[in-house]
């Protein structure tokens, strides 16, 4: 059986059950007024050695930090759009593979994802997967959906782009959210230096603008 077939058979049932709806290739969950909980499972091509790449990403997206960082309306992203169908796991604040985690959704940072012969995915391999995906859904959220992990996750180094400029930008937001603001200053200075795109700079200066308002005892 092919993996997309067995994604079909064993993964997407599991997102059903966990109350997940899709959205093109993206399974999307809210979580209360605020967080988005986002899953993508696929396979593709790697190379010309036979080899497939099988795809089970996870990602928590936070409306309340894209508010106020504006991210997604500096890159362009149509707001009324994103009312109605999720951001994609590359736009969340957090993002990981499941198979970054155990089954207690400890993160492990493994290899990313897995690479599989056409063809011969094992029927058990995907039980154990689906079975994973299970419990690493809810826990991994409890783990890492907070402002508080964003922060711990750069410090720690976990997630797919935790030692990335955009999650330092991530960390100085979920610092100036939760009043921690000389952190919000380091993580800032960390995100935008001489030489960084203009995208960068302009949510730079949104973030500092907040910063000066909080400190200041103004928040309009």
């Amino acid at each position: 059986m092919s993996l997309s077939s067995q994604i079909r058979k064993h993964i997407h049932p599991v997102l059903v059950r966990k109350g997940f709806e899709k959205f093109d290739a993206f399974w999307h969950l809210e979580k209360g007024d605020d967080w988005l909980v986002q899953v993508e499972a696929a396979s593709s091509k790697f190379g010309n050695d036979g080899l497939y790449h099988l795809t089970v990403d996870i990602g928590f997206f936070s409306r309340q930090l894209d508010e106020l960082m504006g991210w997604l309306s500096q890159a362009g992203f149509n707001e009324q759009r994103r009312k109605s169908e999720p951001v994609g796991v590359a736009r969340c604040h957090f993002e990981a593979s499941l198979f970054d985690f155990n089954h207690e959704a400890e993160w492990v940072g493994s290899s990313d994802n897995l690479f599989l012969p056409k063809g011969k995915a094992s029927e058990t391999d995907f039980l154990e997967i689906a079975s994973k995906l299970e419990c690493v859904l809810p826990a991994s959220f409890e783990r890492y959906g907070s402002f508080e992990s964003l922060i711990n996750c750069k410090r720690n180094k976990i997630g797919k782009y935790s030692q990335s400029k955009q999650a330092s930008m991530y960390a100085s937001g979920a610092c100036i959210e939760l009043g921690r603001f000389d952190e919000a200053r380091e993580f800032l200075d960390d995100a935008v230096r001489p030489g960084s795109i203009q995208f960068m700079k302009d949510v730079g200066a949104r973030l500092s603008d907040a910063l000066e308002r909080k400190t200041s005892g103004n928040t309009k």
